[in-house]
């Protein structure tokens, strides 16, 4: 993915960070897409992100499912780490099994008690303290629409929406309980990217996990499965997901073009989450990375996990470091975690960090 070295995102992420500060009077949001085990692609350019100095360049993180618990860990730090949740822990049958299927296949006690809490504990007092807010989806059912959830008060609090973010109707029975009944926060936003847009953000990093291609329509098998699923639930939601998904596809061709020009951004903003108004006069500057290679929602093979991450991760690094050299490559990072605590003991200190990509090239 060649990128403009003038785009107006790269440029600005590349002068806060440079500056040190965030005061320049735009607003810089972090879009980043999950879709359960997809979210393994956008969590490994997150680590590019981190690698880069890329942290502490945004004005807010949005995410839902699988991005919200990415952009958790995320600005949180220790990415390497925490990603490694996808193919040493997420792949066991203790979070996805078809034997459970009366109960719901996908086990987020598993998920956001024992990997969330234990294994690659989440440092939440770091969450809830950083000058970064995060923004977490989920889906209301009475009346339909997406939500952010932000500024939590506690730990509990944040588990409560990321629980219900990642409730995805299909694989889980019953609704999630954050303040209220609550699913999947995809299901009626499918790409995060119109969360900050909505949010009033004037530049977006975009980070998919669906690599190019054609997008499926209402009526795929897919489709049918999930809209199966919200009538089961509410037949309220059937409209709004065949709305979301149309809606999908052409975000998907907008997110693929050059920066819109500014005649042309009044007619693209999104509309705003709910609870939210508009105050911008037109959509954000955006700019998308697309992992090369994809995987499956419910992927279960380590190794394909970590081929395609190691893929996102180059492709995110190129992109936001500018490197246009070749031979180009990048080793998995290995860091000590200490079991009985889930403390990270990294042995690599200071400057010398590198996820794995030659950090002169940025």
């Amino acid at each position: 993915m060649a990128v403009r070295l003038d785009h107006p995102v790269w440029r600005v992420l590349r002068e806060r960070r440079a500056r040190g500060d965030r005061a320049d009077g735009y607003k810089v949001g972090l879009a980043v897409q999950g879709g359960g085990m997809r979210g393994v692609l956008s969590g490994a350019m997150l680590t590019a992100l981190e690698d880069l100095g890329f942290r502490d360049v945004f004005d807010g993180v949005y995410g839902a499912s699988s991005g919200a618990l990415n952009a958790a860990y995320f600005l949180a730090g220790g990415s390497w780490r925490n990603l490694a949740a996808y193919y040493d822990d997420l792949t066991s049958p203790a979070f996805l099994s078809v034997r459970r299927w009366r109960a719901g296949i996908m086990d987020l006690d598993y998920a956001l008690g024992e990997v969330l809490c234990r294994r690659k504990p989440l440092d939440f007092a770091a969450v809830l303290g950083s000058p970064t807010p995060l923004h977490v989806a989920i889906t209301r059912l009475d009346p339909p629409g997406t939500e952010l959830r932000s500024g939590f008060g506690d730990a509990t609090e944040l588990v409560a929406a990321l629980r219900a973010s990642a409730w995805l109707p299909v694989v889980s029975r019953g609704v999630a309980d954050c303040a209220g009944p609550a699913i999947d926060g995809a299901m009626l936003t499918i790409h995060p990217y119109r969360l900050a847009a909505g949010d009033d953000c004037t530049h977006v990093l975009s980070l998919s996990s669906r690599r190019p291609g054609p997008v499926p329509g209402p009526y795929a098998p897919v489709e049918l499965a999930v809209t199966a699923a919200l009538a089961a639930l509410d037949r309220r939601l059937v409209g709004p997901r065949c709305r979301a998904v149309r809606q999908y596809q052409r975000d998907r061709a907008r997110l693929a073009g050059p920066p819109l020009a500014p005649n042309e951004r009044v007619a693209a903003l999104p509309d705003p989450p709910a609870g939210r108004t508009a105050g911008r006069a037109g959509a954000p500057e955006v700019l998308d990375v697309l992992p090369p290679r994809g995987v499956a929602s419910f992927e279960r093979s380590a190794g394909a996990l970590l081929v395609a991450a190691r893929q996102a991760y180059e492709e995110a690094y190129r992109v936001l470091s500018g490197y246009r050299g070749e031979g180009f490559a990048t080793v998995p990072r290995f860091v000590p975690v200490a079991a009985e605590r889930g403390e990270a003991a990294d042995a690599e200190a200071g400057e010398g960090r590198s996820g794995g990509a030659a950090r002169e090239a940025s």
